[in-house]
């Protein structure tokens, strides 16, 4: 069998559908169905049920992407033991948008040591990864997901900010008021959704692209937002208001993704040894 099927099958199995996996692959799309249709005549069974959304995966296929992924992390091993270090490709890392860029800091400060066969490379191109730096609900959920922090959403607020002089509030003072969104942040649609049920709408006033921008427009006095905050030291230029149930009740579980055999046979050990306070205690 030509592991290059494998590769194939694998890559219909994260993309969902022989268009995409040919993308990822570099190859038309011929070639991929023509590759699924070989992997099926020699197994004997149908490995993919077309569907309006794409292919649906038969319990044959997730039986067989065990060991094709195992196979394939096989002969990945194989190569980087002949291959001399310095010639190993890099791991590439995207890193969500809506994790803060101190954060990521810290997490490479961590990580790195604690891995040192083969380079990391920080990407913009999510798809071309072998490792996601992202929240637990964001992951593709058939690639293995390793928690390394929990985030709580907070009301974030310039310093001298009425709001920040009340010991206790609820979602309902947001009405009216000018409001930083986080288009970037995977649960914005979720917030503007349910603060609309409720009829609360803050004057929208801001549209940041990152979590630095949105805390800097904060900061600046633009308006207020609200935000996940990481564990560790906070901006002593703003305030944060925790005492907020309907936020309190949604932590975020931020972790890594991996991808790939390569991003597996060279990360899970060294991420299974991270910490909280690891990363926390990062400078």
């Amino acid at each position: 069998m030509n592991l290059r099927l494998l590769q194939y099958f694998c890559a219909v199995l994260d993309a969902g559908s022989t268009v995409a996996a040919a993308q990822r692959c570099h190859v038309s799309q011929s070639v991929v169905s023509a590759a699924m249709s070989q992997l099926e005549q020699e197994f004997g069974c149908t490995l993919f049920v077309r569907h309006q959304r794409g292919l649906q995966p038969t319990p044959e296929a997730w039986r067989l992407q065990h060991l094709a992924r195992r196979v394939l992390a096989d002969v990945a091993a194989m190569k980087t033991e002949i291959r001399p270090a310095e010639q190993s490709p890099p791991l590439q890392l995207w890193a969500h948008p809506a994790l803060a860029a101190a954060q990521l800091g810290k997490f490479l400060r961590v990580l790195l040591p604690a891995q040192q066969r083969v380079a990391i490379q920080v990407v913009a191109d999510a798809d071309a990864a072998d490792v996601w730096l992202t929240a637990q609900s964001c992951a593709p959920a058939d690639a293995p997901f390793t928690p390394l922090w929990q985030e709580r959403y907070t009301l974030v607020l310039p310093l001298g900010h009425p709001l920040s002089r009340l010991d206790s509030l609820d979602l309902t003072v947001l009405h009216n008021v000018p409001f930083v969104e986080r288009r970037h942040c995977e649960l914005a649609a979720s917030w503007h959704l349910h603060l609309n049920e409720r009829g609360i709408r803050p004057q929208v006033v801001a549209s940041a692209p990152s979590e630095e921008w949105a805390l800097e427009l904060v900061a600046a006095g633009i308006g207020v937002t609200i935000a996940p905050i990481p564990p560790g030291p906070r901006r002593a230029d703003l305030v944060f208001h925790d005492q907020i149930t309907e936020l309190q009740s949604v932590p975020r579980v931020m972790g890594a993704t991996l991808r790939t055999p390569r991003a597996e046979q060279h990360l899970s050990a060294a991420l299974s040894t991270i910490t909280p306070l690891q990363l926390q205690a990062a400078a």
